[in-house]
């Protein structure tokens, strides 16, 4: 009956909320495909179900949105035989589309990073464009781990790197209301030694 959060960045990570009925509560019992490609439910009940969206090639020439379909799929349990799948497309009251639009305007890009070398515990900063400037909306992460946020303007965010093993690791941001940004910045986690424990022993 409703679609939370309908436009959104072309790098996906949006989380958008579908209500209605006839939704299953089990996990993997509900899908979700915008435009195709699946939005990766995050949690399902019997009204509501929220997904991640997809990533989407950037539009040609020039256009700057991308308005896509939005179907749903449901398992649905067998008196007899065999549970089977239920495609509906989804329908919104006094017949408004219900779509999903990719837009450039949302989209946060990541241009730079640096040091380009760090251990952990070091200050990361990220230069781009479309970042929130309130560092509590923006999340970053490298390799998986999270770098917490500690300053976010329209174009740069500073956050605090986690613990890596030493190795080279992708960058990946996030704007929560719009998604993930674009770019493909890296970071060099450096091993480095702190301690030596004990740090005196026997000759032999």
């Amino acid at each position: 009956s409703a679609i939370a959060g309908t436009a959104g960045s072309f790098g996906g990570g949006h989380l958008v909320a579908l209500t209605g009925t006839g939704f299953s509560r089990l996990q993997g019992h509900t899908k979700v495909f915008v435009g195709g490609a699946p939005c990766i439910v995050n949690s399902s009940s019997v009204t509501r179900v929220e997904c991640f969206t997809p990533a989407r090639v950037l539009p040609v020439g020039n256009a700057t949105n991308t308005t896509v379909a939005v179907n749903v799929s449901v398992l649905q349990e067998a008196a007899v035989g065999e549970a089977s799948w239920q495609s509906e497309r989804c329908e919104l009251p006094q017949s408004q589309a219900c779509v999903y639009t990719y837009s450039l305007a949302l989209t946060p890009r990541v241009v730079g990073s640096f040091p380009p070398v760090a251990v952990s515990g070091s200050l990361l900063n990220l230069t781009g464009s479309g970042f929130v400037p309130d560092a509590a909306q923006m999340r970053v992460s490298v390799g998986g781990v999270p770098c917490g946020v500690l300053q976010s303007t329209p174009s740069q965010l500073t956050c605090t790197l986690g613990d890596n093993a030493a190795g080279s690791y992708p960058v990946t941001v996030t704007a929560l209301g719009v998604g993930r940004a674009l770019g493909n910045a890296t970071v060099t986690h450096d091993l480095a030694i702190s301690t030596l424990t004990p740090s005196h022993g026997s000759w032999a």
